[in-house]
């Protein structure tokens, strides 16, 4: 909120109040509670905030960005985001809808693919542009794994497991495939891991494929920050997992080390990997190129956290007194943030490459990873039935074998399995289906849903 002395100030930076106008004017352009008892103090601030709110067309084309703590224009028409993809019929991102145009750029491990290899799971990377309506359309898609390798360590109950040294988390929110899922899995399989880093540098998985037929060569990957480097041995570390580029028939020219993301391809040599290939890559984090007009939006979780500043997926975030928290649909505050804390945060990326936080979103993830979300105080709960009223509004009811019927929200957020549409315009009555859901405030929040015949 900006005080007297700021807005009563002679010299008015309409992109700078631009930002605080939601405080002062509501979407219809009334004012606000929170203008109306300042207007019996300061009848000016009236009179600038419709100003500023009038000014519209300047605005637009204002700069943004900076490490002032503007974070650049709100009005953005472009964009980035980042975090696994929960359903398609377009692809949905962070619970953003963003169509696939034809022509839309789509990079899966490094070369170019369809529509069809991407999967619900995957952590991608979608720069985007909004058409005049406000509708995005993706111009380019980016995929690479995390670590390609065989499982090891497989514990069920604790829902964890290695794979080249790297700790793999799973809950119910992991897509697997090949697989019915942490159970079905046995040491020595080759398994492909996407997910989210945590603050103890944990792959917090939300896919686990299981690689059958040729897809599943003794060819090893591994993608994350380097640590460690030393170019007298040829030697640096992912993670956990160290690496041997010395006999590598492709490796970065120039100077490279610590503190880049690297995607290593190659074999095992005791606990080492021996990299055949070494090729810098921009999918660790958010890259540096990105205009300070331009949104963006990531997911992850919480690291580092220091204040006002912490990292979401390496990218340096940093919160002010105008960013807004929620989580679902209720307000949160600032006292929630916390190493290894699930977040979606949305902004813009200042000159000092701070992504400056407009909105932070608290998720719902892997903190109930050990329980598996059937311990009796989670929020987390599990039901199956046969849907028993036309589904309508983001609303799924269902009756269980029981007898016992209740409804669902589904939302933007929602996991779709399945071919499950968004608006739910292909499920009906009868149709069975099985619902992972949160109670918050009263409420039954669909995470994810899929079809079940077994019912």
């Amino acid at each position: 909120m900006l005080s007297s002395s700021e807005f009563f100030g002679e010299g008015l930076d309409y992109c700078k109040y631009w930002e605080y106008i939601p405080n002062y004017v509501d979407s219809g352009g009334q004012p606000t509670e929170q203008m109306k008892k300042e207007i019996t103090m300061h009848t000016k601030i009236l009179v600038r905030a419709v100003t500023a709110a009038l000014a519209l067309p300047i605005i637009v084309a204002c700069g943004g960005g900076g490490g002032d703590g503007t974070g650049g224009s709100t009005t953005a028409s472009k964009g980035l985001s980042q975090g696994p993809i929960t359903g398609f019929g377009s692809v949905f991102v962070n619970g953003v809808e963003i169509e696939i145009p034809s022509g839309t750029r789509i990079e899966v491990e490094g070369e170019s693919k369809t529509e069809q290899e991407l999967r619900i799971g995957m952590v991608v990377k979608v720069e985007w542009e909004k058409d005049a309506s406000g509708r995005a359309a993706a111009k380019s898609i980016k995929y690479a794994d995390d670590v390609q390798g065989p499982a090891q360590n497989i514990d069920p109950v604790a829902g964890t497991l290695t794979v080249l040294g790297q700790t793999v988390i799973v809950d119910r929110l992991t897509m697997f495939e090949h697989t019915t899922g942490l159970s079905g899995l046995k040491n020595g399989d080759i398994v492909e891991v996407s997910g989210l880093r945590d603050a103890n540098g944990a792959i917090r998985a939300t896919r686990i494929e299981v690689k059958t037929g040729t897809s599943a060569s003794s060819e090893y990957e591994i993608k994350g920050i380097i640590s460690d480097f030393n170019d007298m041995t040829k030697t640096f570390m992912i993670g956990a997992t160290r690496v041997s580029y010395a006999t590598a028939n492709q490796a970065p020219s120039g100077t490279w080390g610590n503190a880049v993301c690297a995607e290593v391809k190659g074999s095992l040599n005791g606990d080492t990997l021996a990299a055949a290939k070494v090729k810098l890559d921009d999918s660790c984090f958010l890259n540096g190129g990105i205009s300070s007009d331009s949104e963006v939006e990531v997911e992850g979780y919480i690291s580092g956290f220091n204040g006002s500043d912490f990292k979401v997926n390496g990218q340096a975030v940093r919160v002010t007194s105008a960013t807004r928290y929620k989580m679902g649909d209720q307000s949160a505050d600032v006292s929630m943030i916390k190493d290894n804390v699930r977040v979606e945060v949305e902004g813009f990326i200042g000159s000092d490459g701070v992504l400056v936080a407009k909105k932070v979103s608290f998720k719902l993830g892997s903190d109930d990873h050990s329980k598996g979300g059937d311990d009796s105080s989670s929020p987390y709960k599990e039901t199956k039935g046969r849907i028993s009223v036309t589904p309508s509004n983001g609303t799924v009811t269902i009756t269980n074998s029981a007898g016992a019927t209740i409804s669902i929200t589904v939302n933007s957020s929602t996991i779709l399995e399945d071919g499950i549409k968004l608006n739910l315009s292909n499920l009906g009555t009868g149709q069975g289906v099985k619902v992972y859901y949160r109670e918050q405030e009263g409420k039954r929040i669909a995470i994810r849903i899929k079809l079940e015949d077994s019912v």
